[in-house]
C-alpha cells in the first residue's frame, strides 16, 4: 500500500503537492482549498489487478476536473466514489448537479469534465476502473456516468456496505494480501448492483440527458444551422442515443425543434411589443430561413396563417 500526506509540507508546496498524486492517482485535476492556510489531505492506494483502490480524506474545497483535463488523458478511465464521512456536490458533464451522500455511490466518467464540491472535511473511497477491463461486466458503463445510486436495493446496500469495509482494509495495510483476482468479483459486484437498479438508473439517466438536451436547444432555436451532431456532440452523447430520447416520449426530435420555434413564434405574434416587427423578421429570430415554409409550418400546426393568427389575438386584445 502506498500512502501519501500533506502533513509537515511548507504552505506554498501542499496544493501543488496534492494536485499532483491525486492527478497520477485518478485523471488530471486542480484542487482547490477553501482555506489554503489549513488546508491538509492524506490518500491511501492500492492496486488490486486491474484496478486502483484509494482513500482520500481532505479538508474542504472542490475538484476540478475540466475539458482540458479531459484533452489530456491517455486513457479512458471511470472512478466509482462514495463518501465515507460527509457527502459532497457533484456537477457531473451538462447534466443537473446533486448531493451525494454517505451511504450513496456514482460512477464518474473521466472523459466527462466533473466538479466536486465539499464544504467540511470529507473522506471518500474510490475505485478506479479502466475502460476496457469495466466493460467485460459493464457493456455501456458511460451511459451510467453521474448517475447517483441510492441504498434501495439489496445489491446496492451490500455494495455499500463492501466498500465501506474495503476502507477500513486499506487504511490498515491490509490490502496488500488480496490477489488480482478479487478486482474481476468486485467489478462482478458493481455490474449486478447497477443492473438491479437499471430500472431506476435507467430512467433516471434519460430524464437527466433529455432535460440538459432540450436546454441547450432552446438556447439555439433562433439558430438555423442548429443540427443533431452539434446537439450530440454538446451533450456527450451519440446522435442515435439522442434520437432515442425523443422516442422515448413519442415525439421525434426535429419535431420537438419544430414545435418549440412555432411556439416561439406564435408568443411574439401575441406580443404587443412586436406589432412593429413583420411577420418573416419573427420567422428568422426564430430559426425559420424561408418564409414560405415558415407559413405552411405554422399553418399545420395552429389551423390559421401567421397574418390571421397575428390579426385574430390583435382583435382579441382590443376587445378586452
Amino acid at each position: 500500500m502506498e500512502s501519501f500526506s500533506t502533513v509537515g509540507l511548507p504552505l506554498r508546496r501542499k496544493m501543488f503537492y496534492w494536485s499532483e498524486v491525486s492527478s497520477e492517482t485518478f485523471s488530471s485535476m486542480q484542487i482547490v482549498a477553501r482555506d489554503r492556510e489549513s488546508f491538509e489531505g492524506r490518500l491511501y492506494r492500492e492496486v488490486v489487478g486491474p484496478m486502483a483502490l484509494a482513500e482520500v480524506c481532505s479538508s474542504a474545497g472542490s475538484i476540478h476536473h475540466t475539458a482540458s483535463h479531459v484533452a489530456r488523458a491517455v486513457s479512458q478511465r471511470y472512478v466509482l466514489v462514495i463518501p465515507i464521512v460527509q457527502g459532497f456536490e457533484v456537477l457531473h458533464g451538462q447534466q443537473p448537479g446533486f448531493d451525494l451522500h454517505p451511504g450513496e455511490f456514482c460512477l464518474l466518467d473521466e472523459s466527462r469534465p466533473y466538479r466536486l464540491t465539499h464544504n467540511q472535511t470529507a473522506r471518500t473511497f474510490c475505485v478506479v476502473l479502466e475502460d476496457r477491463f469495466l466493460r467485460d461486466f459493464i457493456p455501456d458503463p458511460a451511459r451510467l456516468g453521474g448517475v447517483p445510486v441510492r441504498p434501495v436495493h439489496s445489491m446496492s446496500r451490500m455494495l455499500i456496505s463492501l466498500l465501506h469495509n474495503l476502507s477500513r482494509e486499506l487504511q490498515s495495510g491490509r490490502m496488500s494480501t488480496v490477489t488480482p483476482a478479487f478486482a474481476h468479483s468486485l467489478a462482478g459486484f458493481i455490474a449486478a448492483a447497477y443492473t438491479e437498479a437499471a430500472d431506476v438508473t435507467e430512467a433516471s439517466v434519460l430524464e437527466s440527458r433529455k432535460r440538459c438536451v432540450k436546454q441547450y436547444i432552446e438556447r439555439q432555436l433562433q439558430n438555423p444551422q442548429l443540427r443533431a451532431a452539434a446537439i450530440a456532440e454538446h451533450s456527450g452523447i451519440s446522435e442515435r442515443y439522442l434520437r432515442l430520447i425523443f422516442e422515448s416520449e413519442d415525439e421525434p426530435l426535429w419535431a420537438y425543434v419544430m414545435r418549440r420555434r412555432l411556439q416561439n413564434c406564435a408568443r411574439l405574434l401575441r406580443d404587443a411589443s412586436w406589432r412593429g416587427r413583420t411577420i418573416t423578421d419573427i420567422a428568422l429570430q426564430n430559426g425559420f430561413n424561408n418564409a414560405s415554409h415558415f407559413g405552411s409550418a405554422f399553418k399545420k400546426c395552429f389551423g390559421m396563417t401567421p397574418r390571421d393568427y397575428r390579426r385574430a389575438n390583435v382583435t382579441r386584445d382590443s376587445n378586452r
